[in-house]
C-alpha cells in the first residue's frame, strides 16, 4: 500500500513537471544546460542525432537528427514539452562554406520547422544564434546592431534568426561568442581544449592574432538559460564573455593558466590562412541586457579558464 501510494505521488509531480526538449544534446553547450537544469524541477528531453555521448540518467535520451522532422515532429508529439532548446546546428564555418546543402538544411530549413511547431503549440523556443551574424566593423554589438555575415554559416544564422521572429509569438535567440567547456565522456573539442592539448603534446599551432572574441563558458551560458527557462523573456540575448582579447591573446592566457609552454604558439594573421569562410574581425558582443534582464554577470576570462582547468582534473 505504501509502495503504490509512492509511485502514485511520484508520478503525480513527474506529470506536474515542465518539460524540456534540448536538441542538439551531445554538444558543449546542451551539456551545460542539462547539467544545470537537471537540478531544478524539469523533466527534459535529450535530443541527439548520434549515440549517447554522457550519462542520461537524469534525463530521457533520443536520438533524431532535427533535419527529419518526421521523426522530431513524433518525439515533439510524444513528449509535448513546455519548451524547446535548439542546440543542434552545424558550426563548423569552413565545413558550411563547402556544404551548403547541409549548413543550409539544419541551421535554417529544420528551424523554420520547429518555430512552426513551437507557435502552433504554445512552445516556448530559446534558439543559438552566433556572433559570426555579425562583420565585425563595428566596435561593439549589441542585440539592436545591424547584422552583416560574411559567411555562409553567417547568413544561415542569422536567416535562422529571421524566420523565428517571423514565426513565433514566445521566442528566445541567444547569441554567444567563443564558447569553451570540456565534456569528460565526450570527443567535443573547442577552441580552449585545442589549445590545451596541442601544447601538452608540444605540437606547434598556429594561432589568428588580428581576430578578436569575448570567449564565453559554457556554464555561465547554463545559468542564464535557466533564468530565462522560467521567466520566458522574449527577444535577442547576448550572452557572452565580459573580456575582448585576440584569439592569440587567448591562447597564450591558456597556456600561462595550465602553465604550458607558450613558445609552441605562432601569432599569424588571417590572410595567411586561407580558409573557406571569411571570418568577422572584431565581435565584441555587449551584454548590458542580458546583465539587466537575466542577471547575467559571467565569470572573467581567468576565472572562467581555471574552473574549465579544475573541471578537467
Amino acid at each position: 500500500m505504501e509502495i503504490t501510494l509512492f509511485l502514485g505521488s511520484f508520478y503525480l509531480l513527474w506529470n506536474l513537471m515542465r518539460t524540456i526538449f534540448l536538441t542538439g544534446a551531445n554538444g558543449l553547450i546542451a551539456q551545460a544546460i542539462l547539467n544545470t537544469l537537471s537540478t531544478a524541477d524539469f523533466k527534459i528531453i535529450a535530443v541527439s542525432k548520434s549515440a549517447c555521448a554522457f550519462n542520461a540518467s537524469h534525463c530521457i535520451f533520443e536520438i533524431a537528427d532535427i533535419t527529419d522532422f518526421h521523426l522530431l515532429e513524433t518525439l515533439l508529439n510524444k513528449y509535448k514539452p513546455d519548451v524547446v532548446i535548439n542546440c543542434a546546428a552545424i558550426s563548423k564555418p569552413d565545413l558550411c562554406e563547402v556544404n551548403l546543402e547541409l549548413c543550409w538544411n539544419t541551421n535554417y530549413r529544420a528551424v523554420a520547422r520547429l518555430s512552426e511547431y513551437c507557435t502552433y503549440h504554445n512552445i516556448f523556443l530559446i534558439h543559438f544564434s552566433s556572433d559570426f551574424i555579425f562583420s565585425g566593423k563595428n566596435e561593439v554589438y549589441s542585440e539592436i546592431s545591424t547584422p552583416e555575415p560574411l559567411s555562409f554559416y553567417g547568413i544561415s544564422k542569422r536567416e535562422s534568426e529571421l524566420v523565428i521572429q517571423r514565426n513565433c509569438e514566445k521566442y528566445a535567440i541567444i547569441r554567444t561568442s567563443l564558447v569553451y567547456g570540456y565534456l569528460p565522456r565526450n570527443n567535443y573539442s573547442n577552441f580552449v581544449l585545442w589549445v590545451v592539448k596541442s601544447l601538452q603534446n608540444k605540437i606547434p599551432i598556429k594561432v589568428v592574432a588580428d581576430q578578436y572574441r569575448t570567449p564565453t563558458y559554457d556554464f555561465d551560458i547554463a545559468l542564464a538559460i535557466k533564468v530565462l527557462v522560467n521567466r520566458e523573456n522574449i527577444g535577442i540575448s547576448n550572452l557572452a564573455g565580459k573580456d575582448l582579447i585576440s584569439v592569440y591573446d587567448l591562447a597564450m592566457k591558456v597556456a600561462q593558466i595550465w602553465k604550458l609552454d607558450g613558445g609552441y604558439i605562432e601569432p599569424v594573421m588571417t590572410s595567411s590562412l586561407n580558409e573557406n569562410a571569411l571570418r568577422p574581425k572584431s565581435t565584441h558582443l555587449d551584454i548590458s541586457k542580458a546583465k539587466n534582464e537575466l542577471g547575467y554577470y559571467p565569470n572573467s576570462l581567468s576565472e572562467g579558464l581555471n574552473l574549465l582547468k579544475n573541471r578537467m582534473k
